[in-house]
């Protein structure tokens, strides 16, 4: 007999002390199937009570019977005749009942009423495991949220159990699983709960964030993939009708698995790191997704973001040099730029004015594009899709000279903006701050472009250059920041 079941015996027989409680509930959280285990042997004890009071049940009765007359001597005394009547009427009729109940019992043989009684309580026990209701986590936000007329409707609050299914026609939903993992809902979605580490997403989008889980790793099954949680921010995007997933890593990384590995098309497992998004076909072939919309992949207070009060100026990114097999992604913000604001997908420095007056009135609210500050080593040329008329803004790195597509087709502004470096490879000390001129490592030059009509616009690469930082002359240095696209309507 190992440990567990030494608990769980103590616990039925009453002889558990706190120090043991507490291990047994660790125990119980560590795993789902362990909650089933103990779901199993709490059901086959009770219904064991059950069967053990029946059996004693004559000797029971009797002292019942006693207590009854005494009760009745007790009422005459009290000269309660209407009640005493009353009870001398009904007490054949129960001593006819409880006569006929103890020959019943005692026509069996002690040992064969033991071993009939037992059979039906395991009998009872299985058809009850059928009903068990494993609880993976609840409902702990919603925002405009609309269900099928012939699907269950939730609420915030309700709780979650394993089987369930969620139909969402629209608006978002958050769930906290009890693994500690979070997830945004955006519908339209079906979502399958298997358990607190376990979901089965069969269209719409979810976005992950699973954080100092309890213990293993939380995972989203897909038609076409299975995406394995290692530490990490996440969104995940299902189409059944073009049969296609996307798989898209905020933070962390992830391990992706496809489900279909018979077809000549299909990817081997691999893993994917922040920045990185991929697209996977039925058949499990992967190719990268070049951008995505911020928007489209809400989490934690996000979720709660009002709609754009505008249409979106900048719908899509695209770039020339990028291998094939590099799975990075342009990530979109919609009406988004302001202090402390993302820069890249692979770091985590920020946008900030360089005082305290903060950033140029001009960028608040504006479209921007984070993308990689690895690229300032091999910088591809960037395409940007504009949907209407705009102020096309470069934000350029001081320290690098501007090249000459730049001066040519746009113009250099006054103000500056500061960007608050993260900890990175080569800066590990590094800590962004909060709010404006708090914290700036490095100041950027505004340079400005006016687009007239919809369309879209190429911004050139960033050469190799020599560059003088702090008195010393680099020669193909790396040690600037990637530039950084921001776009405001003309309209």
């Amino acid at each position: 007999m190992n440990r567990w079941e030494d608990l769980l015996n103590d616990y039925m027989d009453g002889l558990h002390v706190p120090e043991s409680h507490d291990e047994l509930d660790r125990w119980l959280a560590e795993d789902p199937d362990h909650a089933r285990q103990y779901a199993i042997r709490m059901l086959l004890h009770c219904e064991l009570l059950r069967c053990r009071w029946s059996i004693e049940s004559p000797r029971n009765e009797a002292i019942h019977q006693r207590t009854f007359w005494w009760s009745l001597f007790d009422l005459k005394k009290a000269r309660y005749g209407v009640v005493t009547v009353i009870a001398l009427t009904i007490f054949p009729l129960l001593a006819w009942f409880l006569w006929d109940q103890e020959r019943f019992l005692a026509e069996a043989p002690p040992d064969v009423k033991q071993k009939e009684m037992e059979q039906i309580a395991v009998e009872k026990s299985r058809v009850s495991l059928q009903e068990i209701r494993v609880p993976a986590g609840r409902i702990s936000q919603s925002v405009n949220v609309q269900w099928p007329l012939t699907e269950q409707r939730w609420s915030v609050g309700d709780i979650l159990n394993e089987k369930d299914v969620i139909h969402l026609v629209s608006g978002r939903m958050e769930v906290q699983f009890n693994s500690g993992a979070l997830m945004t809902l955006v519908g339209p979605a079906v979502l399958e709960i298997r358990s607190a580490y376990l979901v089965q997403l069969q269209s719409g989008i979810a976005t992950t964030r699973a954080e100092n889980l309890k213990s293993g790793l939380f995972r989203i099954m897909t038609p076409w993939t299975e995406v394995v949680d290692l530490g990490t921010e996440f969104g995940v995007r299902v189409d059944p009708k073009n049969e296609e997933a996307d798989v898209v890593v905020f933070e962390g990384a992830v391990g992706l698995v496809p489900i279909d590995q018979s077809s000549e098309e299909f990817t081997p497992s691999r893993i994917l790191q922040k920045g990185e998004a991929v697209r996977v076909s039925k058949h499990g072939r992967m190719e990268r997704v070049v951008s995505i919309e911020n928007s489209a992949y809400p989490i934690g207070d996000n979720i709660l973001s009002p709609s754009l009060k505008r249409d979106a100026v900048i719908t899509r990114v695209t770039d020339d040099r990028r291998d094939p097999s590099s799975p990075k992604y342009y990530r979109i913000y919609h009406a988004a730029l302001d202090e402390d604001s993302r820069a890249y997908v692979d770091r985590t420095h920020e946008w900030n004015g360089i005082t305290e007056e903060g950033i140029p009135y001009y960028l608040r609210g504006a479209d921007y594009v984070a993308g990689f500050n690895d690229d300032k080593m091999n910088c591809p040329e960037v395409t940007i899709e504009l949907s209407r008329p705009a102020m096309l803004y470069l934000l350029l790195d001081d320290r690098y000279p501007p090249p000459d597509w730049l001066t040519k087709s746009f113009e250099k502004l006054d103000e500056k903006i500061g960007l608050d470096q993260g900890p990175s490879n080569f800066h590990q000390s590094y800590q962004t701050g909060h709010g404006p001129g708090v914290s700036i490592d490095t100041i950027h030059s505004i340079w400005r472009r006016r687009v007239e009509s919809p369309g879209t616009v190429t911004i050139g690469a960033l050469p190799r250059a020599t560059i003088e930082l702090d008195g010393k002359t680099f020669k193909e240095s790396t040690s600037w920041s990637m530039y950084g696209i921001v776009a405001q309507p003309l309209e």
